[in-house]
């Protein structure tokens, strides 16, 4: 497994994000995680250089779905991007 260097969350819900960078950092020693809560943080901090890996939330506030990974694509195409989103369902929880 190659480890990262540098991972940036992109999701509006900070305990989302306080969740994943310490799973993250237990298995990555060393790994800094950077964090941003909307699209106009994240392009601030895509801005800077060098580029981390990207999780990104398809929904956080000021994004437009998947236009806003087309643009990050087109902007940096060399930039690691997983993408994250939920899906509200109304009624019970249904495993799948």
């Amino acid at each position: 497994m190659v480890q990262p260097d540098t991972i940036l969350l992109a999701d509006d819900h900070p305990l989302f994000r306080q969740a994943v960078a310490g799973v993250l950092q237990q298995q990555f020693t060393g790994l800094m995680v950077r964090e941003a809560d909307s699209a106009k943080a994240l392009e601030c901090v895509l801005a800077q250089s060098p580029l981390p890996d990207l999780l990104l939330d398809l929904n956080i506030p000021g994004a437009h779905g998947f236009n806003t990974l087309m643009h990050i694509r087109q902007t940096f195409p060399a930039l690691p991007v997983a993408v994250s989103f939920l899906i509200p369902v109304r009624g019970p929880a249904v495993a799948v």
